[in-house]
């Protein structure tokens, strides 16, 4: 085989020319109109190495590959070069940026090359480039191996989640879902992860979602860490209090005052139970007292209920001025 993949790495060789084929969503190939290939020139552990295309005075020679990382990794080449020193190179590219740029003649073992490589796609180019004069060695380069670290691993993998009362959850259609007839023994069964399991890491509004969440991943093969990015978001919190009107000196509301930041709503009742739809703070301050007061009469209170809602929100105080004696 010219790709073997193995827990979370991709070696590929090149004893025939298949592996230009590529691996579905990991590797994509594409030649330029002089490409490498598969060739004796040199041997690698005795098979055939990638070889430069044969090319004229001032050619190209060119072979991309689109690469894409689920992790951190990096690439690792092996190369040798016998070209006109100083004139006729091998050039290897990394979305864009040249990283390796060799000539040279008389080598005659192959060199390794190593570059780390971030999660993500990525675009490879191998290049050889003659200039317009002379021919030196084998007029080439070749390339004996490529390694990838960081690709997705090989594996069948299905998800579950539990919350803090150890229910089991699932996706079904990108909702999350209780499995009710689930036990703690089922997470323990590679044959339920794949009955009831989803495919692809949960986003962080599906975490979020459950109290005190736990991601389970089953896997056919070596277990790797995983890494998650979830942004969460404070509850909205609810301040509940009365005001008592009921003291004979109290004849009305002068005034109500308060120190907040950010989002903070505030909704009321004057009998416990039915309550107004939430306003912003600001607003409510500046309601009509007096018909609050007289709102208020039959029950001789208010019941308040303030919302806090986001980080960087507060509610420091509230103040009710009164008319007195």
């Amino acid at each position: 085989m010219s790709i073997i993949r193995e827990d979370n790495t991709m070696r590929i060789t090149f004893e025939e020319d298949t592996w230009k084929q590529g691996e579905e969503g990991i590797l994509s190939v594409t030649d330029g109109a002089t490409p490498f290939y598969s060739a004796d020139t040199w041997k690698a552990d005795g098979k055939n190495t990638l070889r430069s295309g044969k090319i004229m005075d001032s050619g190209i020679s060119e072979t991309t590959l689109t690469v894409t990382l689920s992790e951190d990794g990096s690439m690792t080449l092996s190369y040798i070069v016998s070209s006109e020193q100083n004139y006729d190179w091998l050039h290897v590219l990394v979305d864009g940026t040249e990283v390796l740029k060799k000539s040279g003649t008389g080598v005659s073992t192959f060199t390794e090359f190593s570059y780390a490589l971030a999660a993500g796609t990525h675009t490879i180019v191998l290049r050889y480039t003659k200039d317009g004069s002379q021919s030196r060695g084998n007029d080439a380069c070749g390339i004996g191996y490529l390694l990838f670290t960081g690709v997705e691993p090989p594996y069948a993998k299905k998800y579950l989640m539990t919350d803090f009362n150890g229910k089991i959850y699932t996706l079904v259609d990108g909702v999350v879902t209780e499995i009710t007839d689930a036990v703690a023994a089922d997470l323990g069964e590679a044959s339920y992860f794949q009955k009831k399991g989803f495919d692809t890491l949960p986003t962080s509004e599906q975490l979020t979602s459950l109290t005190k969440p736990v991601l389970y991943r089953w896997s056919d093969g070596k277990p790797k860490a995983m890494t998650a990015s979830v942004k969460a978001v404070p509850k909205k919190q609810t301040i509940r209090c009365i005001a008592d009107l009921g003291h004979a000196t109290i004849h009305g509301i002068t005034q109500m005052t308060a120190v907040y930041t950010g989002t903070v709503t505030v909704s009321y009742s004057f009998d416990g139970t039915t309550y107004t739809d939430p306003v912003d703070m600001a607003s409510f301050l500046d309601a009509d007292c007096d018909a609050l007061y007289s709102g208020a009469q039959a029950n001789k209170k208010i019941w308040f209920e303030f919302m806090i809602e986001g980080k960087t929100s507060s509610l420091t105080n509230f103040v009710i001025t009164y008319k007195n004696d």
